[in-house]
């Protein structure tokens, strides 16, 4: 829906005798906006009311950080304002500056700037010290959209053994099937593209989002129990993520992360359910697919881990893209290393 807001602007004038008060209500309707409905940059926005004039001006504020963008406003009446959506992203304060005072409008959704690259992640291939290795394949249908994941486990330690196992996914309008390695016929129930639901014969697991459209929790519960097994919840400020919980009902799992501001999260794979190597379906899954909301804005440099190991992560690349990642797990009994070899569709 679109929210109107009524702002009464008062201008005093007076003459050299005295004075008399001026009152021009100014009505603005400002576009719809949300999260999963965002104003794109470059795109044209309107807004709709009286009052305004020549002086007009619009600017944005960012609601994470209070950065002010001026918009270029290309036609102005009385009765309405259009201008041209600059490079800005998240929550934004539209601001009216108008006769020499700024006046707060409301607010308005911006999609997220950081733009995918176009090659594809085809295959990422994990090798830890202690000789495990796995890898990740991965195809994608005509739309781009990804059609199977092939995971193949190796292990130095019992070089007979070899496990390899591919999960298959069949798109509908609002769910996507999810046929497992592990689990026939998981079930996404999807709203405006995220996930809100996955369900299969043994579990229910439950998405929420905060009100910028980044994931902000998950709730798992095992058919046989009426109580939640699990959940997760994150903090994010400013498009990026300061802290992650799991809360099991043995323990729980804290996460803090330090983000490196030159390593934007733009591959088409998001990677952090691989950073964090969390295979569990409420964040490796929704990365898989890329349904979890708005994706984190950069990649972390560090994650302190329940404040018992720090987890190090450094990435070489070919270009734009990241071509191999390192991560070294330290804590009191030494370090231990995991490469991540990284390759993209041509």
């Amino acid at each position: 829906m679109k929210k109107i807001l009524f702002i009464i602007l008062a201008a005093a004038l007076f003459s050299g005798c005295g004075g008399t008060d001026n009152v021009t209500p100014i009505v603005v309707t400002l576009p719809a906006s949300s999260p999963t409905n965002p104003i794109r940059p470059g795109s044209s926005v309107t807004l709709t009311g009286k009052g305004f004039d020549a002086s007009s001006e619009i600017w944005l504020r960012s609601q994470s950080d209070g950065t002010d963008t001026p918009a270029i406003v290309t036609d102005i009446t009385s009765s309405s304002l259009t201008f041209t959506a600059p490079v800005v992203s998240g929550r934004q304060t539209v601001i009216l500056k108008q006769d020499g005072n700024a006046y707060e409008l409301g607010t308005l959704h911006f999609a997220e700037t950081t733009g995918l690259l176009p090659q594809k992640l085809i295959e990422a291939e994990f090798t830890t010290d202690s000789g495990e290795n796995y890898t990740f394949t991965y195809s994608y249908d005509e739309q781009d959209r990804l059609k199977s994941l092939r995971i193949k486990s190796l292990y130095d330690d019992d070089p007979d053994y070899e496990d390899e196992n591919t999960t298959t996914y069949i798109y509908g309008d609002n769910t996507i099937i999810m046929n497992s390695y592990f689990e026939e016929f998981q079930i996404f129930e999807l709203s405006e593209g995220r996930a809100v639901k996955l369900e299969s014969d043994y579990f229910e697991c439950y998405f929420e989002y905060d009100d910028n459209g980044y994931k902000s929790g998950w709730k798992y519960a095992s058919s046989d129990y009426t109580q939640d097994e699990a959940s997760g919840r994150w903090t994010v400020a400013d498009g990026n993520p300061v802290e992650y919980y799991e809360t099991y009902p043995e323990y729980t799992m804290t996460f803090r992360f330090t983000l490196d501001p030159e390593r934007p999260n733009n591959t088409n794979y998001d990677l952090y359910a691989l950073l964090l190597w969390d295979w569990s379906p409420a964040n490796f899954y929704l990365d898989n697919l890329n349904i979890g909301g708005n994706r984190f804005r950069n990649l972390p440099s560090e994650i302190v881990i329940d404040d018992r190991y720090t987890r190090t992560i450094n990435y070489e690349t070919d270009g734009e893209y990241i071509s191999g990642i390192t991560i070294l797990d330290t804590d009191e009994s030494g370090t231990v290393s995991t490469d991540i070899r990284l390759s993209y569709e041509k």
